[in-house]
This record gives C-alpha cells, structure tokens and sequence, in this order.
C-alpha cells in the first residue's frame, strides 16, 4: 500500500461499490507520486492514468523516474507537473494535461490553499475527492486566508488549510457527500451523491473522537491568525 494511512483500502471499498468509469485521476500536492499518494495504488494495482502535480522539483523528478521503471506503469506512465498551485492557476494546470473532463478521483493535499483551490476548481468533476483537513480547526468551519505565496514551512504553528466542517461545507454545495475519513481523520472522502446510494453518509462528528484528532487540537492555539470562517 501507499497512502499515507489506510486511505488505499476505503478508496478500493468505495470503488467496488461505485465502480471505476475511466481510471483516471489528479492529485494535487503529490510528493513524489508514490511515498503517502492516494492515487499511487491505483496507478500501479488496478491500471489507472493521470496527473500528479508537486511544486517540488526534486520529488517529480523521483516520480517521474520511479513510474517510467516499473514494468507495471513504464508503457503508460502517469504525468507528472512540476508547479506551485494557486486558485488561478489550477484549472490551467490540469487543462494542459488534456485528460477527460469527469475523473474518478481528486486527491488535494498542499498543506495550504487548499480549501480556496478546490472552490475554484472546475476543469475536471471527480467522482471521489480524498480532501486533507486541519485538526487545529476542531469543530469550528474555518479556513485560513487565501495566501498565493503560502508556504507552511515560514509559519511556527499548523495553521493551514481547512476545517472538518469547511470541507463538508464546501464539497456538499458541490453535489458531495461525506463516506469517510482515514483513521486518523486528517483526510476526509467524498463522493459525487448523485452516484453513492449504496454508501451511508458518514457523522462527522465522529471525527473530532478520534485519537490523533483530538491531540492535535490540544497542542494548537489559533490566537493571533485571521481565519475566514465558512
């Protein structure tokens, strides 16, 4: 397995039920497409294309190189784009990959923007977003203030991204419904409703019980940030 925690097995259960309609995905704040990818599995086990997009050129290179010599993937290996995403650059970005325009799953991790870049993003209609939260947010719907240059490494406090209740907020005024969360709740699951009768809605709530939640709330403190509440 890749993914970071179990997010490869709730992804396969999704897609038993749901099925895949063309392979085809984009993750966005990839690493090096391999080390923690949601998409990685896919990639290499059940025949999946796509676009991983990583501002780090040292980990594209590394992904690039890791995809071109596997025998699995070497033939048709997935792409690779080396860019640091904002909102307006985003549809762009996956635009010039040339892929179809509904996808079966979006993957967004860039410990930053995310929450604005998935608002404006609308170059492709994922069946499935794997979308990355904050603890430090607890239950309030917060995300921070949209920041072009936002690099977590120049703050000293975890305060990026979005909240459990400000992905919910979003991703349902898109046509999504919340499944599940890895174990750890950091990452949330989303799929299109339209397609998942057969999958319950998860209770949020049940996230801020979780372990690994519940500690990275007590160890924040959000005093002094300029949160935009959603």
């Amino acid at each position: 397995m890749f993914s970071q925690d179990n997010e490869d097995g709730i992804l396969l259960e999704i897609f038993s039920k749901i099925g895949f309609l063309n392979k085809t995905f984009s993750e966005i704040g990839a690493g090096n497409g391999v080390l923690f990818s949601n998409c990685a599995n896919l990639c290499m086990n059940f025949g999946f294309s796509g676009l991983f997009i990583e501002s780090d050129t040292q980990k594209v290179s590394d992904g690039i190189s890791y995809y071109e010599n596997s025998y699995r993937t070497n033939l048709f290996p997935p792409k690779f784009c080396s860019s640091f995403v904002t909102k307006d650059n985003i549809n762009q970005l996956i635009t010039d990959y040339n892929g179809p325009k509904t996808i079966d799953l979006l993957s967004i991790d860039i410990d930053g923007n995310d929450y604005w870049v998935l608002k404006n993003l609308d170059a492709v209609v994922p069946r499935v977003i794997v979308l990355e939260v904050n603890p430090a947010f607890k239950d309030q719907s917060y995300t921070i203030q949209y920041n072009s240059s936002f690099k977590l490494k120049d703050l000293d406090k975890d305060i990026y991204g979005m909240s459990v209740c400000a992905a919910i907020k979003l991703c349902k005024s898109r046509g999504y419904k919340l499944v599940a969360s890895n174990s750890k709740g950091f990452n949330l699951i989303f799929v299109l409703e339209k397609i998942s009768e057969s999958i319950p809605e998860m209770d949020h709530t049940l996230i801020f019980n979780k372990d690994y939640f519940k500690s990275k709330t007590k160890t924040c403190d959000l005093e002094g940030f300029e949160l935009v509440q959603i």
